[in-house]
């Protein structure tokens, strides 16, 4: 079976350092994602940036 990093190596390109992994978002990434988006920046009623 043909993998996506056989069709695009980038997909296996992972940039790692002590505190952050960049890599490519994947289908299987999705979910935890939406999850990080939904739950906000920052505590409800607080507003730590000039815009909001």
């Amino acid at each position: 079976m043909t993998s996506l990093t056989d069709i695009w190596p980038a997909f296996g390109l992972v940039l790692s350092t002590p505190r952050l992994q960049l890599k490519p978002v994947q289908d299987m990434d999705l979910p935890a994602l939406l999850d990080a988006a939904r739950s906000g920046i920052h505590e409800p009623g607080r507003s730590p940036f000039s815009t909001p």
